[in-house]
C-alpha cells in the first residue's frame, strides 16, 4: 500500500488526508474492514512530521464513532504515541 511503502512525508500527509475525508462518508466501515485504522496507527508511530500527524489525528477522529478503532485497532495508542513523537 502506498502509505506503508512511502518514505516521503508529502505522500504520507496526502494519503492520511484522503483517508480522513473518506472516513466521513459511507466508506467508514470499508476503511475499518480493510485495516485503515491500523494503518493510521502504524504511521502515527513512525512519523515525526506535525502536518502528517495532524492529518492522522483528523482521520482517527472521523473514524472514532467505531469503538473497534479505539480499542482493537490501537486508535488510542496511536493518539498517545503522537504526543511522545512531537515531544510535548
Amino acid at each position: 500500500m502506498l502509505l506503508e511503502s512511502s518514505q516521503k512525508t508529502t505522500i504520507q500527509r496526502v494519503v492520511s488526508g484522503a483517508i480522513a475525508n473518506l472516513a466521513m462518508s459511507n466508506m467508514n466501515q470499508v476503511l475499518m474492514s480493510k485495516g485503515g485504522a491500523q494503518l493510521l496507527a502504524n504511521l502515527a508511530s513512525k512519523s515525526n512530521d506535525p502536518q502528517t500527524l495532524r492529518m492522522v489525528v483528523g482521520a482517527i477522529a472521523n473514524l472514532c464513532g467505531n469503538h473497534k478503532l479505539l480499542i482493537e485497532d490501537d486508535g488510542i495508542k496511536a493518539l498517545l504515541g503522537m504526543k511522545v513523537n512531537l515531544g510535548q
